[in-house]
């Protein structure tokens, strides 16, 4: 088990509030997000759609993807199903950060971290891992704990 919390915490932060903003100025210029933007995103960033997924159609409404280069154990996940009001990131920790969440709705500037989330699955508790992960993340000013 490797602690990497500090630069993932860094990390985390600087990719959630690009996706927001990114999303945000297509939202105020088309009034909507498309699988084509959304797609187009993952591409150009080097993520990957999560396999166990099907493909994206016209009308996907959540996206699942990772950045396998600098954020392995995470799963970023982008909710469409409110638009045209908002819509919301998600990011859950796997392996070694299994238990972390957070959630950033794009109508609401602080990201949310979620104390309690545990995987409905699998039942297992937050990692060691994960709650240091939401400690360093909880001293900085865009976060707020749920």
């Amino acid at each position: 088990m490797f602690d990497n919390t500090e630069n993932y915490s860094i990390l985390i932060e600087e990719k959630v509030l690009k996706i927001k903003n990114h999303f945000q100025k297509i939202s105020t210029r088309n009034k909507k997000i498309t699988t084509i933007n959304v797609m187009d995103y993952i591409k150009e960033n080097k993520a990957k759609i999560n396999i166990l997924d099907d493909q994206p159609k016209k009308k996907t409404d959540q996206f699942n993807f990772t950045f396998y280069e600098d954020l392995k154990p995470f799963l970023f996940i982008i909710f469409l199903n409110n638009m045209p009001k908002f819509f919301c990131i998600e990011v859950i920790g796997n392996d070694d950060y299994e238990g972390f969440l957070l959630s950033s709705d794009s109508n609401n500037k602080k990201i949310i971290i979620k104390d309690d989330y545990v995987d409905f699955i699998l039942k297992n508790k937050p990692t060691k891992l994960a709650k240091l992960l939401k400690n360093e993340l909880m001293k900085k000013k865009n976060f707020v704990e749920v």
